[in-house]
This record gives structure tokens, sequence and C-alpha cells, in this order.
């Protein structure tokens, strides 16, 4: 079966208005089917791909239109600055250390949640490249402090803090991580300083570098490669397993016995405390000065199986109502889209010789975007291959929105067993890795070709086709870019 390809414009083309539910009137998204298709590099930004990584150890006065002012601290991927544009100061963060890997990783800490807004996570600007970095903005947080240093204060270490203030920061710390978990992913790497609080007491969630899905299924590593701070890591995590939100819960428990206690529930090196993780955790001594409310919430975030632990509603039941800030609404159900949804399952069910695409139209706010997330989900359920991705407007990088969709197969390769995965091989693939840098290291047998810049693009156009097309041959592949415009 050939793939199909499905886009959603966020402008309008035509007028078609059907009655919405309780009898309003909505303008609904258009579904428009093309008899022809052009090939990716017709439809695609066309200038050249920068050079990533180039002089990684130099830190620049300027990248880009942003003014580097200071640096604000370095992780294990990169470097996050002070940066100003025109007016506006920022945090910029760097990628440093380029591999595939890393590059996938640091692309999906901005897109997973670029688009989600809440007080309690760091809001994300923009996405973009220049002088052979990559790098991103976001919000710039003025004299934040690691949540345990805010709840304790003064206290010393065996000291009680003051527990109005622990209460008040958890519950704002539940409240981002409940948004985390209800757009399916998993933080995976909780710890004080990645979440800060602001002089005004405004809790934030920060550093979606191990940010993945809910489900396991956007797993970077396929070494068994285990990722996070051993110290606040769950024990499912220390041993390599799938982490579901649970994990996440298992860390905040650990942030509270520090913000109660004034210590780390194990102490010691990092592969000591690894493998004391596999044993159940006894936490009552330690705990023996805090009320008994805030001693058997900490045990049963500290669980040994992630099951036994209480999920972020249980959590916020446990604090005080003054204490959480109030909610946003239930997500509005999905309604009054049959006809559309009828027309992309008919587009679906065409078997011809050419590829399919469709192209999703209507005005802005009108429910496109929900529409194509609801089909993607019913052809992942039917067995097709999805792969989707989202053309934002705060993204300033080469093949916009296709990068996106390249992005999703590198994750879908990833899992694949490595004889599958040497079948898709291109002919081509490392021109094809050269213009998608997230596709290196995925086939290590591939031969070297010399070409030149103007060829390259051709050639690794041609070569994305070729792993897409025997995709397609394998199983049903749907592509899908959201906000195309």
């Amino acid at each position: 079966m050939q793939p199909w390809y499905l886009c959603n414009h966020g402008r309008v083309s035509g007028d078609n208005r059907p009655v919405g539910p309780q009898g309003s009137t909505l303008s609904a998204p258009k579904v428009e089917r093309s008899g022809s298709t052009r090939s990716a590099s017709e439809l695609v930004h066309r200038r050249p791909r920068a050079r990533l990584g180039a002089d990684p150890g130099e830190r620049p006065a300027r990248l880009g239109d942003y003014v580097l002012e200071r640096p604000l601290g370095a992780g294990g991927m990169g470097e996050v600055f002070v940066a100003r544009h025109g007016e506006r100061r920022v945090a910029l963060k760097t990628l440093q250390r380029v591999s595939s890997t890393n590059l996938l990783r640091f692309k999906n800490e901005f897109r997973a949640l670029a688009d989600v807004r809440h007080p309690n996570l760091v809001e994300l600007y923009a996405l973009g490249e220049a002088e052979g970095r990559s790098f991103f903005t976001m919000e710039l947080l003025e004299g934040a402090v690691p949540f345990v240093d805010w709840v304790r204060r003064d206290a010393a270490a065996g000291e009680r803090p003051d527990l109005d203030r622990l209460e008040a920061a958890l519950g704002q710390l539940i409240l981002g991580l409940a948004e985390i978990h209800h757009h399916g992913y998993v933080h995976r790497d909780l710890k004080p300083s990645n979440v800060l609080v602001t002089p005004a007491g405004r809790v934030v969630v920060l550093d979606f570098g191990l940010l993945s899905a809910a489900d396991g299924e956007r797993r970077l590593t396929r070494d068994g490669q285990i990722l996070g701070t051993p110290w606040y890591m769950a024990p499912e995590q220390a041993m390599g397993l799938p982490v579901g939100p649970p994990a996440d819960l298992y860390a905040v428990g650990v942030m509270l016995y520090e913000g109660l206690t004034g210590r780390l529930p194990l102490e010691g090196a990092a592969m000591e405390v690894l493998a004391e993780k596999l044993d159940s955790l006894h936490v009552d001594a330690a705990l023996a000065a805090a009320p008994r409310r805030w001693r058997v919430l900490c045990r049963s975030l500290l669980q040994h199986r992630p099951q036994a632990r209480p999920g972020v509603a249980e959590v916020l039941a446990e604090l005080e109502p003054a204490s959480v800030p109030s909610k946003s609404g239930p997500a509005m159900p999905f309604v009054g889209r049959e006809a559309e949804l009828e027309q992309l399952r008919a587009a679906a069910r065409d078997e011809g010789d050419e590829p399919t695409v469709v192209h999703l139209r209507g005005p802005s706010g009108q429910g496109k975007s929900v529409l194509l997330r609801r089909f993607m989900a019913e052809l992942t359920g039917e067995g097709f291959l999805v792969l989707s991705g989202r053309c934002r407007e705060q993204e300033h990088i080469p093949y916009k929105g296709v990068d996106a969709i390249v992005d999703a197969l590198a994750l879908y390769l990833r899992r694949l067993p490595e004889a599958k995965r040497a079948s898709l091989r291109p002919r081509s693939a490392l021109a094809l890795a050269r213009m998608f840098p997230v596709l290196d290291e995925l086939w290590s047998d591939a031969k070297p070709e010399h070409l030149e810049p103007g060829e390259l693009r051709g050639v690794a156009w041609l070569a994305l086709r070729e792993v897409l097309g025997r995709l397609a041959e394998r199983s049903p592949l749907a592509l899908a870019i959201d906000d195309a415009q």
C-alpha cells in the first residue's frame, strides 16, 4: 500500500458550515483530497542545513539574533545562558555535545511541551539553529532557587521546615506534574534543581530533556542505558524497566523526604545508591520528627512497587485545599465531526498505486488539530505506522514540519531490531543523515559518498523517499503535518 499524507492548514479554504452540537453553527474543517502528488523537495523549505556542532568548545558572544550575556549553568548535553533579543531577556539553551541521540532528545525537549501553557511549567519560546548550533529559548526565572532550598530556607538538617511553605510548594509541583502526565509524558528527571521556585513563591518544573511518553514508546536509546539522577530515580527506572507516571511520583517522594529532613533517603556514590534501589526502602526512623500525615504521604510515594504509589489526584487530595491553586476545567469532549472523520476514513481505505494526499482546511480555532489527532489515533489502532509532526511558528530551523516527521521516523527506527533496521537502509543513507543528523548512527554499514553541496539535497530526498517506500511495503503508513502554512 502506498503511503498517504495528511496536512492540517491553518487558513480558510472554502466555507463548509454544518450544524454542530446543541444546534450551534460550526465552521467545520474541510477535507480535500489531491489527485496528484509532488515530491517532498517541492513541499519544503529549501535553505541548506547548517552544519551542527561547529566549534562546540567556543562560547560566542552572539548566537543568531541573540546576545549571550552570561552563562546560567551547564548540563550533560549543553549550556544555558541569559540571552537578550532586542529588549527581551530569555534563557537560551544550547546543544554542545552533538550526536544523533542528543539532537533528537534536545528537539523533543522543546517540541513535546512547546504548545502547553501552565503556570507551573517553564514557558518555551522558540527552537532555532544558528552558526552550527541548535538552541531553544525559554522563560528566564530571575532569582529562582531549587525546590528544597526554598522549602527549607534556614532550617538545619534534622530540623522541621515551615510546613505551610512546604505544602504550598508541593501542591504547585504536583499540578505541574499532573499537566505533564495529562499530555501523555513522564518527566523522568525530577529533582530540586529541575524544580525552581521564584521569589514570589511560584513553583516551575523545567528541563524536559529526558521526557518520554507515558507508554514507554518514545525510547531514544537502544543499549539499555539508564538515564536519570540516581538519588531521585525510581527503582524500576534504576533497573532499566519501562517507566510511567509513578516514577515521577517516586522522585517527588524523595524531594518531600529531603524537604522534611534536610537529607536524602539514600546517600552515597551513584552506583551504591542504584544498587540499594533494588531493595525496599525503610524511612520511618528518619521521618520520626515529621507529623504523621507527612510521614504517611512520604512513605506511600517511596513505595518500591509502582502500583503501590499514589497518583497525582491522590496526593492533591491529601493537601490542604488552600495550598492548591484552582485547576482548569475538564477537557471538552470530541463531538460533531463524524462527517469529516468518515471522509478521512475513506481516504485511508484507498489502496491505489499512488500516495493519497489529504488537506484539512478551515478557520483557526475550529478543531482541525483535534480532528487530526483523533484520526491519527484511529489509524494507529488499525495497524498504521503513523509519523506525525507540527509546523510551529516558533521553530526557525531548516525543513520545518518535515523535520518533525523525520524525528518521528528516527524514533521508530531506533525501536526496531538491528536486522529489520538494516533492511530499511537506503542506498544513500549518509547523505540522508547529513541533511537530517537525527538519522546518523542508525546504519553503521552505510557506504561513504562524495557529494557536492548542490547534489546533497536531491540525493537525500530520494533516500528519504526510499525509506518511506520500504516502510509502506510492510504496513500501512501515514504522514501527518499539523498546522502546515
